[in-house]
């Protein structure tokens, strides 16, 4: 027996039904849209053939009503449509009617703006172009006449009949729709406040009509009669006092004088607040003077509703959620029945309880049937053999008090991060069998955590787990700050390729709505906890929860030191010293913050921005991390890794490209201005002079690939031996490697046989412009990718208004595919001139992803401040090779520039000690000069061995500061030795880690 097995607590899941079997009542097949069909109709023609008339009128759509045929008992596939018209909210499809007369004409009406009616005297054939039914003589009669209906006297004559204001109105035709009269009222003067209602002729000669009152406190159905030809009429008596509720009366003629009024009903069910809607008939056998009691026509425990009856048609028409595929269309005959009916889930509970423990599954089911035997679940634990439960009605696992139709069951001993899957199951004693779709869910493993906020120095950027950055989390407004001030409104990606030789191209780039990825690793449910974003800090308790709780990151694709080499993260403290130990698993910690996630392209196509494009299996694990800094100017420095996986059907994904997507918004987003850099392979934002939020010296913000992505590509970076087109470690020949940083847990990794691609484009997007205004398909998204304009074409540097390139003499030589490559710090180049509301994307390949090979990449985020607009933008290149030494030392070495003071000019040189001291892992060393001079700061081990170099340059004279960062080192003695003009100072310093 299973253990255990996890749920989300407190969630009621509503239940689409699977059925084995109904008789003589089936379900329309083909119909995409069949839970937001409100109206049908049934007619057979002479030949037999079943007509089914729906109305298709999603707002904006240009379909209105639809028409399928069934042709000796099989449905023929695909539809036509009698009429094609935009349709708007306020006039959506209903009301729909068909009858048929003596001569084999069918005829079908409907309402949309006016009502309508087309016919066809060939069985279905062909039909007439839709003509307008005369209801009233206004533009604002015929607009607020509700639904009619049709019926057809004895001597073969068409009347329909419609409410307007709460008053009955009917009009005759008696050339079989030809032409009608004019409209005449229902029933007498004191008559009003009707719902529905409909009007036939019988016997000959005498009018009937069934309605129903809008108000509550006349519920119920009523008649009126006529026997004078509509001059006078009967007052209201009930037809129906048995229900608090009846709607949609039609009459239906049967043979001989015998007349039935069928109606739909609302009644309650053994559980308060849930109500199902069946469908009844009252049957007269003399002419309607006398009906019987009611008798029902549908007989499933839930919903059938919508039903429609054509007057003198064999076949009725209801939506029902009977179906495992949701709401759906179905028909049954007039002379049928509904038994056995399926039985019905109407809802259950699934959670975890069990007190502080929290270790146990309860799952609460309502079901009912006339011949219920059995409700049971079904289950398994962490994807283990099924088993089959049964649930029970006792009173037992609370589920209220014996025999009140709640079904219960309670499975013990989980622990966090157990998965059940599951599924409920419901049988009759005629072998009907309901089942609710297959469902998963989790015991919990802590904090879902769907946003957080990396922060860097004064730089905060929220993120979250479906790839969006700075427009992500509950911040208001959301967006990336510095110093209290926003400067970055929405950052993400982009990417394109091709499968097959077909372009495709998804994202996660809130500012274009470009928004396909959902959390988690593909084909998983984003609801699962286990995508949730999980937060390693270097300040954690080795071994304590954050450790184990990114035991539930690691089958997501995050990396982990392994320790033990077993291939397994299993973080226990296997010495139980207290510390970790280098043979002991630890997640992988970069810096001081280090976020892990994945996601994937699972949104479907109805919710994209490029609608054309299906969900195609790219993963892609992201890693946010950085590291608290105390080097002034150089704090705000932040990396994001992409590891990108092809889970796709194809072997192959070909030339793709990956953009960084970017909306800055530098203070005030009106001022901005943008460049590219592509000697670091970045691009950045800007002012070119004082900003209302940040003053005289606004910041510079810039991304830049710090490590590209790689590729391995038969021919180039390696020879194919076995000719599959993949490359195969041992069987093909490398031509090139790589090494990718990891940082100093996991250390550096090599690839044989792949080689880096490059950044190919720095391109500009200014929303509205007619050729960089934005993407509207997947091409357009890739032509910006290539460094050309929206078209396909690229930019003419000596034409293009928004830069300078019209009075460069060398305009005709710059690469237009980096846009505004100049220097604004220097005034040189290629330079954005128009302060505008700027987006942009920085672009690197083509690469190729070969199937579950992932790729890397590594972006980086950085602000530098200056004195002035464009001082930033030196500085922010200052603070961008930072982060490349940061990379080329894999994460190790996080000295920067040194800090100087030479307001006080000392007598001597001299070289001070270290503070702290003992230190673990950082330590500041400080040392001053008389004069001007090389100085030279080197760091050796206990055998005298150099170990680092902290600088080796002209420093003016004065005092001045340098960070030692030796997380890299192991603990012990070393020493540091500043030189300065042929003198040199030692002193000893210990690392205590």
């Amino acid at each position: 027996m299973m253990s255990k097995i996890p749920v989300f607590r407190g969630i009621m899941l509503f239940l689409f039904l699977s059925v084995c079997a109904f008789p003589q009542i089936t379900k329309v097949p083909g119909l995409e849209i069949a839970n937001l069909i409100s109206s049908s109709a049934v007619i057979t023609s002479n030949d037999g053939t079943v007509h089914f008339f729906f109305s298709d009128d999603v707002a904006g759509s240009v379909r209105s009503i639809g028409h399928k045929k069934m042709v000796n008992g099989v449905w023929q596939t695909g539809a036509e449509y009698l009429q094609t018209k935009e349709v708007v909210a306020l006039d959506t499809v209903y009301g729909i009617t068909a009858i048929k007369f003596p001569g084999g004409r069918i005829m079908v009406g409907w309402r949309t703006d006016y009502h309508y009616y087309a016919y066809s005297d060939n069985n279905g054939q062909t039909w007439s172009e839709p003509a307008q039914i005369p209801c009233g003589s206004s533009t604002l009669q015929k607009r607020s006449s509700l639904q009619g209906t049709f019926t057809i006297t004895p001597g073969g004559n068409a009347l329909y009949s419609y409410v307007r204001s709460g008053l009955i109105y009917m009009i005759i035709s008696s050339d079989s729709g030809g032409t009608w009269s004019a409209e005449f009222p229902v029933g007498n003067v004191s008559l009003a406040g009707v719902a529905s209602a409909v009007v036939a002729e019988y016997p000959a000669g005498t009018l009937i009509c069934a309605l129903t009152y809008s108000s509550a406190a006349n519920p119920g159905m009523y008649r009126i009669r006529s026997t004078n030809g509509g001059m006078s009429w009967s007052d209201p008596v009930s037809y129906v006092s048995g229900f608090p509720f009846a709607a949609r009366p039609k009459y239906h003629k049967g043979g001989g004088d015998t007349l039935s009024l069928f109606y739909e009903t609302l009644s309650a069910t053994p559980y308060p607040g849930i109500y199902q809607r069946d469908i009844y008939k009252i049957v007269s056998a003399n002419g309607g003077i006398v009906f019987s009691s009611p008798v029902p026509v549908t007989r499933y425990k839930s919903d059938d509703r919508y039903f429609n009856l054509s007057y003198n048609g064999s076949h009725f028409s209801f939506l029902s959620n009977r179906d495992s595929s949701g709401k759906a269309i179905y028909i049954g005959p007039v002379k049928g029945n509904d038994e056995p009916a399926p039985p019905v889930l109407y809802n259950y509970f699934a959670y975890t309880e069990g007190g502080a423990a929290q270790n146990e599954f309860r799952v609460r089911v309502k079901a009912d049937d006339s011949n219920l035997k059995s409700v049971q679940l079904r289950a398994n634990k962490n994807g283990g053999a099924f088993e089959i439960m049964t649930l029970n009605d006792l009173g037992l696992f609370s589920d209220s008090i014996a025999g009140d139709y709640i079904y219960s069951h309670t499975i013990p001993g989980f622990v966090p991060g157990d998965l059940i899957t599951w599924q409920i199951i419901v049988n009759d004693s005629t072998d009907l069998q309901v089942s609710s779709p297959v469902k998963t869910a989790y015991f919990a493993i802590g904090d879902f955590i769907r946003f957080d906020t990396l922060k860097a120095g004064l730089m905060t950027i929220p993120f979250d787990n479906t790839g969006s950055i700075a427009d992500a989390g509950n911040t208001n407004p959301r967006a990336g700050w510095y110093d209290g001030k926003s400067f970055l409104f929405s950052a993400g990606f982009a990417l394109s390729g091709k499968a097959s030789g077909q372009v495709w191209a998804n994202g996660e780039f809130t500012a274009s709505r470009l928004e396909d990825y959902q959390s988690g690793i593909v084909g998983s449910d984003p609801a699962d906890p286990r995508n949730s974003i999980f937060i390693i800090r270097s300040s954690d308790q080795p071994f304590g929860e954050a450790w184990q709780r990114y035991r539930f990151a690691v089958p997501n694709g995050a990396q982990f030191y392994d320790g033990d080499n077993d291939g397994i993260y299993n973080p226990v403290d296997l010495n139980s010293n207290n510390q970790w130990d280098a043979n002991e698993d630890a997640p992988m910690i970069i810096g001081d913050y280090t976020a892990f996630a994945v996601f994937n392209d699972g949104r479907p196509a109805a919710q994209r921005l490029f609608s054309s494009q299906n969900p195609l299996g790219i993963q892609i694990a992201q890693t946010v991390f950085s590291k608290s800094l105390s080097t002034n100017g150089f704090n705000e420095v932040a990396f994001v890794r992409y590891t990108i996986t092809n889970k796709s059907p194809y072997d192959a994904l070909d030339d793709v490209y990956f953009s960084v997507m970017t909306d800055p918004d530098l203070g005030d987003y009106q001022d901005d201005l943008i460049g590219s850099d592509p000697t670091r392979d970045g691009g950045y934002v800007y002012n070119d002079g004082s900003d209302t939020q940040y003053g005289a010296n606004p910041p510079a913000f810039m991304q830049s690939f710090v490590q590209w992505p790689f590729t391995y590509v038969p021919g180039v970076t390696y020879t194919d031996v076995n000719s599959n087109g993949m490359y195969d470690e041992g069987t093909d020949t490398p031509l090139d490697s790589l090494i990718v940083n990891y940082g100093s847990v996991i250390g550096r990794k090599s690839y044989r046989g792949a080689g880096f691609a490059p950044v190919r484009s720095f391109m500009q997007s200014i929303s509205s412009h007619p050729t960089i205004g934005g993407f509207d398909t997947p091409e357009q998204l890739r032509n910006y990718q290539l460094g050309l304009n929206k078209y396909g074409d690229p930019i003419n540097v000596c034409t293009w208004n928004f830069g300078n390139g019209s009075s460069l003499p060398d305009c005709g030589s710059i690469n237009p595919q980096f846009m505004y490559s100049g220097s604004p710090d220097l005034n040189t180049g290629w330079l954005n001139t128009t302060p505008l509301d700027q987006r942009y994307m920085l672009t690197a390949g083509p690469f190729r992803m070969e199937k579950n090979k992932p790729v890397t990449l590594l972006v980086s985020y950085v602000i530098g401040r200056g004195n002035t607009p464009v001082a930033s933008v030196g500085k922010v290149k200052e603070v961008t090779d930072f982060a490349y030494h940061i990379y080329n030392s894999n994460f190790t070495d996080y000295t920067t520039s040194i800090e100087e003071n030479t307001a006080i000019i000392p007598a001597e040189f001299s070289l001070s000690q270290n503070y702290p001291n003992p230190f673990n892992p950082e330590t500041s060393i400080r040392f001053a000069i008389p004069a001007a001079g090389l100085v030279k700061l080197n760091i050796y081990n206990i055998l005298g061995q150099k170990v680092r170099s902290l600088t080796n340059e002209v420093l003016q004279a004065g005092e001045h500061t340098i960070t030692f960062n030796a997380a890299e080192f192991s603990s012990g003695i070393y020493f540091y030795r500043a030189e300065w003009n042929g003198t040199s100072i030692t002193r000893k310093m210990t690392l205590l880690k």
